[in-house]
């Protein structure tokens, strides 16, 4: 009634409630900007966590992402000489950390392997710290969902810088907070998060020790221009996979691609191409390269093999200058 105290059931006025200001930045993965994270994942899991990028152009991207420490992450006796390596995934269109279409479990992703699946390749579980970054929201496009560095669709978007500067931002401040080795950040992507991965790997150059794209597309033209800044500036070694079937992301522009890279790559450049028999369109990728056990009749799974090459890249002289 107006003018009562409030009471609880038994009569008992209701306590006061106290509030408090708190910052935002006190709830972000790096308080501060503070070269420290503010929570480790447990040796072993993952954790999801929160980073606000650095304003550019008077914007800036949120990102949400997890982060995976291995079972010896720690341990001064388990720890690689120079650091552990860094291992930055880049999911495909519409997946997500949370709600729907969930990394963690509706996807063949390292994301979802590195939950305790036994089909998780070992040098994955024991050899990388895992970084996943989830896309920005896209808000013109109103389905939740958004492109890699992109604002709008492919074709007709434009280049977003804030993202670009907020998933730098992100590497160099995971790789300081966690005494990471600088010379061994791989990458690797799926689908959409492949195409991402052929775009930072150009815009950065001897800033990845190996770059493995899954189901990749590239719908940027010309395409010269990608070609060359993967090849003249620095030795990438890659690794593609793709479906000779694949009726979402062409099979024959992937293998136009990798031929040009061959021949003007001073690294290593693997194409592993394989028919798709356990899906409607051939884009179901992820499990050849990222699993070490098959999960359909046929089907190869590579993922011993992958990230056993990508944990044994690492950036030595010149290579290795360049992203200094």
């Amino acid at each position: 009634l107006l003018g009562k105290k409030p009471e609880l059931d038994g009569g008992e006025p209701v306590p006061k409630l106290e509030t408090r200001e708190a910052r935002r930045e006190d709830f972000m993965a790096f308080p501060g900007r503070a070269p420290r994270l503010r929570e480790l994942p447990p040796p072993g899991g993952q954790r999801c966590y929160t980073f606000d990028g650095p304003t550019v152009e008077g914007a800036y991207a949120t990102l949400g992402f997890s982060l995976y420490l291995p079972p010896g992450y720690g341990s001064a006796e388990q720890a690689p000489a120079g650091g552990w390596p860094l291992l930055l995934f880049l999911h495909s269109m519409h997946g997500r950390l949370d709600g729907d279409m969930n990394l963690f479990y509706e996807s063949d992703t390292p994301v979802r392997l590195l939950l305790g699946d036994p089909g998780c390749p070992r040098p994955l579980r024991e050899r990388f710290v895992v970084l996943c970054p989830q896309c920005p929201a896209d808000q013109d496009r109103h389905d939740g969902g958004g492109v890699w560095l992109r604002r709008g669709w492919y074709e007709v978007s434009t280049h977003v810088p804030e993202v670009e500067a907020a998933l730098r931002s992100l590497l160099d401040c995971t790789v300081e907070a966690l005494g990471l080795d600088r010379a061994r950040v791989a990458i690797t992507g799926s689908s959409m998060g492949a195409y991402a991965a052929l775009e930072l790997a150009a815009r950065w150059p001897g800033f990845f020790s190996a770059c493995a794209p899954v189901a990749a597309h590239y719908d940027l033209d010309p395409l010269e221009p990608l070609i060359e800044r993967l090849t003249q500036p620095q030795e990438l070694p890659m690794w593609f996979f793709h479906a000779r079937n694949d009726e979402m992301c062409p099979f024959a522009p992937m293998e136009a691609l990798v031929a040009q890279l061959r021949r003007q790559s001073r690294a290593e450049v693997r194409f592993t191409a394989f028919t798709d028999t356990w899906s409607n369109q051939g884009h179901c990728a992820d499990r050849v390269p990222y699993w070490a056990t098959p999960q359909s009749p046929g089907q190869s799974a590579l993922g011993e093999e992958l990230f056993s090459w990508l944990a044994e890249q690492k950036l030595s002289g010149d290579r290795y200058n360049m992203c200094l």
